[in-house]
């Protein structure tokens, strides 16, 4: 998978660099009920809603991955976990006030950093994102 590749190339960069980068994992809320209840034509309109307002607020320098269905990577390079929370948050309330099929847009999303100390592998590394993305999950959901 490219992702993959990617964060590999990344973390030997931040090694020679002695920089850092953050992965976010993203996971669009609500595709499965918009999917099944009115059709993939919309569950479609709703990743590309999510995926565009993402490509409008990244930079240049960093990425995004479908990893699955409803799943993204980010990988935000040179950035610190604050920073990059800020402007995910900020994006979650700009869809927030967007529907479709009468639901708010939203998604769930987590954060690993890696740093020249880190020794994590590029598996350990989007794990931990995921890890966290699913606890948001939950605790939205409650």
């Amino acid at each position: 998978m490219f992702a993959y590749e990617i964060l590999a190339k990344q973390i030997e960069m931040v090694k020679r660099e002695q920089s850092s980068f953050i992965v976010c994992y993203v996971d669009i809320d609500n595709l499965k009920t918009i999917n099944d209840n009115h059709g993939h034509d919309e569950g479609d309109r709703l990743i590309k809603t999510v995926v565009n307002s993402l490509n409008g607020v990244i930079r240049g320098s960093d990425y995004l991955f479908r990893m699955g269905g409803d799943e993204f990577l980010i990988i935000f390079q040179k950035a610190k976990v604050d920073d990059s929370e800020k402007l995910i948050e900020r994006i979650r309330k700009i869809l927030n006030k967007q529907t479709i099929c009468g639901m708010p847009i939203d998604f769930s999303f987590g954060f690993s950093e890696f740093n020249a100390e880190c020794s994590l592998s590029t598996d350990e590394l989007i794990k931990r994102a995921d890890k966290r993305m699913l606890k948001a999950k939950k605790v939205k959901k409650s």
